[in-house]
């Protein structure tokens, strides 16, 4: 089953926890997602950039942090884990994330959690995935771009700039345009051309490739 962007998507979870700043720091991200339309909050500077490169997949039409905690017992004992995320793609695939900086998982704790949470999904028939900080941060250019993406975003989601997204789409061929091509084509203040841009990046509309190129008027924009 194809689950489409604009489609109203249910989310079977909420975050099962809200931890208090004091607990990490100055480790504790909250920004406004636009995918979800509501803050999401993450524990760690990785979690928040897999929170960025999640909600910068178009594929993915919904996810929760936090989704879940489950217990099981082991050999070891009763083992308690939170699973990081659940994502839901379009094709209707379910996944469910751990994120773990790579010399944590020499740890036996985390080594238990892992395979509880393993287990789960493998009852459940769901996908486990797990990031480490060289998978989510391959690209540090991609996960730059969209955090400013994502602010842009955020500081306008209650404006309706739907004429000038249809209008980016009408004057963009099945080739490519730059983004300064774009502006000098509109009728409309450069920010909200940007913005707009902005969006259709984000529902997948078009594409730029920015894992190799910064957000400036020479960026490349093809429509999908």
């Amino acid at each position: 089953m194809r689950v489409k962007s604009n489609d109203q998507v249910l989310c079977p979870y909420k975050p099962v926890w809200n931890l208090p700043a004091s607990r990490f720091g100055n480790n504790r991200w909250i920004f406004y997602s636009t995918k979800l339309d509501r803050l999401v909050t993450s524990y760690s500077d990785l979690e928040h950039d897999h929170c960025v490169s999640v909600e910068a997949d178009s594929r993915i039409v919904s996810y929760c942090e936090q989704p879940l905690r489950a217990r099981a017992r082991t050999p070891a004992g009763f083992v308690t884990t939170v699973f990081d995320m659940w994502v839901l793609f379009d094709s209707g695939e379910e996944e469910f994330h751990e994120v773990k900086y790579r010399d944590q998982l020499k740890e036996p704790r985390v080594q238990r959690q892992l395979a509880v949470q393993r287990m789960l999904c493998e009852q459940k028939a769901k996908r486990h995935e797990l990031f480490d900080e060289y998978r989510i941060r391959e690209s540090p250019l991609y996960l730059t771009s969209w955090k400013f993406i994502l602010r842009c975003l955020a500081s306008y989601h209650r404006q309706d700039l739907t004429n000038i997204c249809d209008r980016v789409l009408q004057i963009l061929p099945r080739g490519f345009k730059s983004l300064g091509d774009i502006h000098a084509a509109m009728d409309f203040p450069e920010h909200q051309v940007r913005v707009a841009v902005f969006r259709l990046l984000h529902k997948g509309e078009i594409s730029a490739p920015l894992n190799t190129y910064a957000i400036t008027n020479a960026l490349q924009i093809t429509r999908i």
